[in-house]
């Protein structure tokens, strides 16, 4: 079916079309109250390094952290543990235990040093993201703390986590839901054209095949008739009057049958006999 027939299908069925696309937008309509959109929390936190304790009497500095023996580079370095630790599979399982949270990540900033993380949460309630954020945080802050205290670092020399920007609110994210009204939308009119088309096609079948056929039905009866080759050729009688051409047909069996059969002895001359003949 071409354009311009699945057109006037659709003008021909409008009724049906509308129909179907009143549906349509209902359906769509109806999508933002059954699917709860997805909220997100993001926010950064900040490796520092120790501050330095001299001492009063000597000037010397007090305590050594092994954290910080990687020199300008132990923060990024300390980040890059703590993304370790924060996406085990133990505390994925930790953050996950609450059912509205669909996925977080702990991430390098692409703008820093590596010091500065990148933490968000994805969750289909904004309760969820934000206590997931929370929960995040409050481990990055143990685990730094413990892991340095496990390695025998002074509490003054230990590098600290501080919280740079921290959500108020989760974000919504209205993807899913535009990504449903779209897809009913396109679903949709989709729909509709093809049940017209299909209405079409099934109420009116005979004159679709003709219009298909016409060509060769055409061709056919240009060959079966004898006079259609020769543009200028009169019709005959026959085809003029059938009824005069089966009465003159009925008229000369008749005189066929009522002329008598009549045998003339005639004597017929051979060629040799007329040549003997005496003239005059």
């Amino acid at each position: 079916m071409d354009f311009r027939r699945l057109f006037a299908a659709v003008k021909r069925f409008w009724l049906v079309v509308l129909g179907i696309l009143v549906l349509t937008v209902l359906a769509v309509a109806l999508v933002p109250s059954n699917i709860s959109p997805d909220f997100e929390a993001r926010g950064t936190a900040l490796i520092l390094s120790p501050s330095t304790v001299e001492n009063t009497d000597t000037g010397e500095e007090i305590g050594i952290n092994p954290w910080s023996r990687f020199g300008a580079s132990g923060e990024g370095v300390a980040a890059t543990a703590m993304i370790e630790v924060l996406e085990s599979k133990a505390f994925e399982q930790e953050v996950m235990a609450d059912d509205a949270v669909k996925e977080f990540t702990v991430t390098p900033n692409p703008g820093g040093n590596g010091a500065i993380l990148d933490i968000s949460v994805l969750a289909s309630e904004a309760s969820s993201a934000l206590d997931g954020f929370d929960l995040i945080v409050d481990r990055l802050v143990q685990e730094l703390d413990s892991r340095q205290e496990a390695a025998g670092a002074p509490v003054e020399t230990r590098l600290k986590a501080e919280v740079l920007t921290k959500p108020a609110k989760a974000t919504e994210l209205r993807g899913s839901q535009t990504r449903a009204m779209l897809a009913i939308a396109v679903l949709g009119v989709i729909a509709a054209v093809a049940a017209a088309a299909a209405l079409d096609t099934i109420m009116s079948p005979d004159r679709h095949s003709d219009e298909e056929d016409g060509g060769d039905a055409a061709g056919n009866d240009d060959a079966s008739d004898p006079d259609a080759s020769d543009p200028g050729a009169e019709p005959s009688v026959a085809d003029a009057d059938p009824t005069r051409s089966s009465m003159g047909s009925r008229r000369t069996d008749n005189r066929k049958a009522d002329a008598p059969s009549v045998k003339a002895d005639v004597p017929v001359a051979t060629p040799f006999e007329a040549t003997k003949r005496p003239a005059g």
